[in-house]
């Protein structure tokens, strides 16, 4: 390909090496249409494809977050309902989703299979060109909104799963604090209102306008297409072009962005807390700052690192003088770029109103301090340094490297300017290297923030009453509107639900599922990726577990300290070490000097308590460090992690509070936002040793500790800490140690800790009974609920893990989601099955009461699905693509440690994957009894609204609030 080159209606108009990612650039456009495309040719067998729309919001109805939902449900070509869940259920796909923004919304897929990402590709272009979603109502009805009445006499409700998801997403004071400063900040144009959807709004929103508005922002000449990874190309733009651009034209919107003027606004909002709550100091104010657009690239990146700076430690300068001085819990200062205007955001957590003049006063004062004396240079260059390690890293985690990429070239070609400038960093840091020391990052505070002309505040007020008044002022709405509706409109109303549920259970025929493009098990690899891994033992003692990976230079080491003999107390005191540990001080370093050297020395530094459990149901426990380095850093950094395991001081009692009282507001957060995280580790508990000990060191009992330490401060910290005390000293004694290593140098270094190790005995293994049987609900201010039920499944042999691999895929895009999710409106649900636990979970949910009735009747479903005709084809290969996913050189070492502490062997691994391939009818009715004996069992957990726990009834015996 050369420029001016025509390829199937595509010119190139320009090729460029990015030699930051080694990659070519090709950038075109399809000269019918004008869609606008690149190419990322990199050598990677990982493809992706993604095409990307301006959708800007005039309203709060999220009619751009319901299309995304709905162009997914069937289309010309492929007339099937759910053609996503579809390729679900039967792909090797290593990404496949839909996402809506404030300005845009992006379709992308990805896959290693060369078939299988020309199928993805074929099946999205269809979608968003030619969905049936704008033919037939009931998509719009089931994923938007609807009144659901069922009888003439009833009361309607609201339902629909966008609707569901946004009344979470509406709970959470994150997104409620988040959501209003965006919509201040710019007022006039489309990021004052909300692409997501308001619930409050969504109901307005009527059929013609969602088809009017695919019409108008779903054409090609307002589409960005991204390509990536090593691609047969002219095949792919043949597709693009024969099947799709080719029969179409370059009429159509032409979306334009229109830059906000500068505004200052204030408002005050108010944010859900349960009626026991005290709500002094519950408080939440956001303020923000207009700083640049998506131009400023030198700015906005000089912006991000200041933003550590001022705010990376509980003692660094401005989060200090909040917390100091009694005006907050804690300070967040981001920059939120991938706009087309900028901004930074300033969060104060868990204040009073009434204190909002002495925080700006102190903000201003902090800034204004750090203008005149001068920003600390070695902090600086610490938090450069940790940014430019993460640049040469590019560690996504499971997330393709093409998928985050196409995001990025977005952050800039979507308004307009070159999409390498939103993705390449080098340039930019070499720069800001340069202007260390020319006063360039005190400007930009005094002009950008203490200067500034574009700026809002918002501040959250908590209630107990509001989740009662939203209930009532639906509850209203909902009557007017039956009140207003004529007898033959109700009737209507009705009618409509019942053909809602009749499509809804309505099969596909065979003639429309041999439309979808599928592969066969002979499209499959065969056998299971070997993880490298050399076990050996450092001078006759510790086991050292050692990668032989790619690395790009980086060392990778995985730290695990062996901590069976701890209880389920102790295990929830060490949790609360791991949230210390990098945080306060040490012998050598303040706390300040500590996490600049941490900056400039690690590039990630983790501390947590990792479970294990291996094939004959021993469980190893182990408070696990984590840390990376540049290779030439390797020394420093052993050093560095030295001082934190055996030198941390835990003698400042106010630094420790601090991260208490941070701990619990992010606990807290979690419940709502995570719930079906909480409720499954809750319902792991009940029957499992494994279960209660990460219930005690990551779940609602680590909650209770630090809750009731956070409110009995006074009384019961120094007995906290004196026992923390004990346990450090003997946390990382020699014999506890093992280290897992993927490095590029040899690891001398490293394992030379194990030689200065100070010598100890570990005690015997310590008892930890699981909590037994429990139905329990847990209440909290939300709009939405999730429900768990699971219990313990151990000791299940290789060839039955297998099977149960496939069956939650069966249950999960097929049981689950046409029943939990398409009927019953929730936005997520799943079953998990592993070799300690299977568990069912549902994720935003209006209606759990119902949910957990669908979880006990799974094991009569799976019967039913093994008298039906229905193949077992395409759910093994959607298990496979699950079983072999993207991996880095970093998830690679780490899943390879947890093979080992599990005893997951490499024969093991091709053992399941052949149990897999095998699985056919017969072998899932003989795991029928095992789901019935999970049933039998009813463990149940769920977290949610008070109203939604009251409706499940004596399907629960113990309701608490949290």
């Amino acid at each position: 390909m050369n420029i001016n080159d025509v390829i199937h209606g595509f010119r190139v108009l320009n090729i460029r090496h990015i030699e930051e990612i080694n990659a070519d650039l090709y950038e075109m456009v399809h000269e019918k249409t004008l869609a606008k495309t690149i190419w990322l040719k990199r050598g990677d067998e990982n493809k992706t494809f993604a095409i990307a729309f301006r959708t800007t919001p005039t309203d709060d109805t999220g009619v751009f977050h319901i299309l995304e939902h709905s162009v997914l449900n069937g289309s010309q070509r492929y007339p099937v309902r759910e053609p996503f869940v579809d390729l679900l259920k039967g792909s090797l796909q290593t990404f496949l989703n839909a996402m809506t923004y404030p300005d845009k919304t992006v379709y992308p897929v990805s896959s290693r299979n060369d078939k299988d990402f020309i199928n993805l590709m074929r099946v999205y272009l269809d979608a968003v060109f030619k969905p049936l979603a704008v033919t037939k109502p009931d998509v719009f009805h089931q994923e938007g909104w609807h009144y659901e009445i069922l009888d003439p006499e009833a009361d309607p409700i609201y339902k629909g799963v966008v609707f569901n998801e946004m009344k979470g997403a509406f709970s959470s004071p994150d997104g409620i604090r988040g959501r209003n400063l965006l919509h201040a900040l710019f007022p006039d144009t489309c990021y004052g209102f909300e692409s997501g959807g308001d619930p409050d709004h969504i109901p307005e929103l009527t059929f013609q306008q969602f088809c009017d508005s695919h019409r108008k922002y779903y054409s090609p000449s307002n589409s960005f297409i991204i390509l990536d990874g090593d691609m047969n190309i002219e095949e792919v733009l043949g597709i693009i072009d024969d099947e799709y651009l080719s029969d179409m034209t370059s009429d159509g919107a032409r979306i334009n962005f229109e830059l906000q003027q500068p505004v200052i606004s204030e408002d005050t909002v108010e944010y859900e807390i349960s009626p026991e709550e005290n709500p002094a100091g519950k408080a939440q104010i956001a303020y923000g700052y207009v700083v640049g657009s998506y131009e400023d690239r030198l700015s906005n990146a000089a912006l991000s690192l200041l933003s550590q700076v001022l705010c990376g430690s509980n003692e660094s300068p401005l989060k200090k003088a909040i917390i100091s001085n009694g005006l907050g819990e804690d300070v967040y200062f981001s920059l939120e770029d991938g706009l087309l205007q900028s901004f930074v955001e300033i969060d104060v957590i868990n204040t009073d109103i009434e204190k909002e003049a002495q925080i700006r006063e102190a903000i201003n004062s902090v800034i204004a301090s750090m203008i005149r004396e001068g920003i600390d240079r070695d902090e600086l260059n610490a938090v450069l340094s940790k940014a430019e390690f993460k640049a040469k890293e590019r560690d996504f985690g499971n997330a393709p490297k093409g998928l985050v990429f196409a995001l990025s070239s977005l952050d800039t070609w979507l308004y307009g300017g070159d999409p390498v400038d939103g993705i390449v960093r080098d340039d930019i840091f070499a720069r800001l290297r340069e202007k260390m020391n020319t006063g360039y990052f005190e400007e930009l505070l005094q002009k950008l923030i203490l200067d500034s002309n574009h700026h809002a505040k918002i501040m959250l007020k908590p209630s107990t009453s509001l989740g009662q008044q939203k209930a009532e002022r639906e509850k209203r709405k909902l009557a007017a509107a039956k009140a207003a509706w004529s007898k033959e409109q109700i009737s209507e109303m009705v009618e409509m639900n019942k053909q809602l549920a009749i499509w809804q259970a309505t099969e596909d025929t065979p003639q429309q599922q041999a439309t979808l493009p599928v592969l066969h098990l002979s499209d499959l690899k065969k056998t299971a990726t070997k993880l490298p891994l050399e076990v050996c033992r450092h001078g006759g003692r510790n086991v050292v577990l050692k990668h032989e990976l790619d690395t790009n230079g980086i060392s990778y080491v995985s730290l695990y300290s062996d901590i069976s003999d701890f209880s389920l107390h102790q295990l929830s005191v060490r949790a609360l070490l791991s949230n210390l540990l990098g945080r306060i001080a040490t012998e050598k370093f303040d706390t300040v000097h500590l996490n600049q050297q941490i900056n400039a020395t690690l590039g990630e530094f983790n501390t947590g308590i990792t479970f294990a459990l291996d094939r004959q149901s021993n469980l190893t426990s182990a408070f696990t460090v984590i840390w990376s380095t540049l290779e030439r850093n390797d020394l420093a950094g052993t050093d560095l992690i030295k001082e934190m395991l055996y030198h941390t001081s835990l003698s400042d009692r106010q630094a420790i509070r601090d991260i208490v009282r941070q701990t619990k507001t992010s606990l807290e957060q979690a419940f709502i936002q995570a719930g079906n995280q909480l409720g499954s580790l809750r319902v792991s508990a009940y029957d499992s040793e494994a279960g209660v000990s990460a219930e005690y060191a990551n779940g609602y009992e680590f909650y209770r500790f630090i809750k009731d330490l956070e409110e009995n401060w006074d009384s019961k910290a120094e007995q906290v800490i004196n026992e923390m005390a004990k346990l450090y000293q003997k946390l990382f004694i020699r014999d506890r140690l093992t280290i897992g290593i993927a490095s590029p140098a040899k690891p001398r270094i490293v394992m030379a800790m194990l030689d200065e190790a100070p010598e100890g005995t570990i005690g015997e293994k310590a008892e930890r009974k699981p909590l037994g049987h429990r139905r329990e609900g847990i209440v909290v201010p939300a709009n939405i609920s999730y429900a768990c039920m699971g219990s313990a499944t151990t000791g299940l042999s290789d060839e039955q893990l297998g099977t149960m691999y496939v069956i939650s895929n069966i249950l999960s895009l097929d049981y689950l989601w046409t029943n939990v999710r398409v009927k019953g409106g929730a936005y997520g649900c799943g079953f998990v099955a592993r070799g300690n636990a299977s568990t069912y979970r549902s994720y935003r949910d209006p209606n759990p009461a119902n949910t957990l009735r669908i979880f006990k009747n799974a094991p009569d479903y799976l019967k039913g699905f093994c008298e039906s005709e229905q193949d077992t084809e395409k759910y093994i290969i959607g298990t496979m693509g699950d079983f072999d996913p993207l991996m880095t050189a970093k998830t690679m070492a780490r899943r390879s440690d947890m093979d080992y502490f599990t005893g997951y062997t490499d024969e093991a691994k091709q053992r399941v994957l052949d149990s897999i391939l095998a699985t056919d009818k017969k072998a899932i009715a003989g795991s029928v009894e095992l789901l019935e004996k999970v049933r039998d069992r009813d463990n149940i957990c769920v977290i949610g609204n008070k109203q939604a726990i009251e409706k499940c009834g004596d399907q629960l015996d113990e309701i608490f609030t949290l």
